[in-house]
């Protein structure tokens, strides 16, 4: 009966703990839902329109991210999504040396709409979420 009763109770705290982890990862990855996935994104500057891409996933329960451009990728940092409201930054390694640039965008269903932020101004930004079918291109 001591054995019986031990092995309930270890059984039911895995099961607790087990299960108050896979609840969590399910609210994370339902908070950050209408984000996750590809983004093909335009900013818009004098010098004309330059697409690039960014990439969010969730690792470990962690929201990360990726901007991509013909100049290389860079990992979003400070990156916050909260109430449909995007805000990151990164820096980009360019030949002359490194770009900083700050990120806010609204999300609205598979659209974002924001603003680029750099020393030489401020750039409007749009981008498009891929389809799922599409994500892996």
């Amino acid at each position: 009966m001591k054995h019986t009763k031990r092995y309930f109770t270890v059984t039911l705290a895995f099961l607790i703990i087990f299960g108050i982890g896979v609840e969590n990862g399910n609210a994370q990855k339902k908070k950050y839902d209408a984000l996750l996935g590809t983004w093909d994104a335009v900013v818009q500057t004098d010098g004309g329109d330059y697409y690039n891409t960014f990439i969010f996933t969730l690792e470990d329960d962690s929201l990360t991210g990726v901007f991509s451009s013909e100049l290389g990728d860079s990992p979003l940092e400070n990156l916050k999504f909260e109430d449909n409201k995007l805000s990151c930054d990164f820096t980009i390694e360019m030949a002359d040396g490194e770009l900083y640039l700050e990120v806010e965008c609204d999300i609205e269903e598979n659209e974002m709409t924001g603003n680029v932020f750099a020393d030489m101004g401020d750039f409007p930004i749009t981008a498009t979420k891929r389809k799922e079918e599409d994500q892996k291109e």
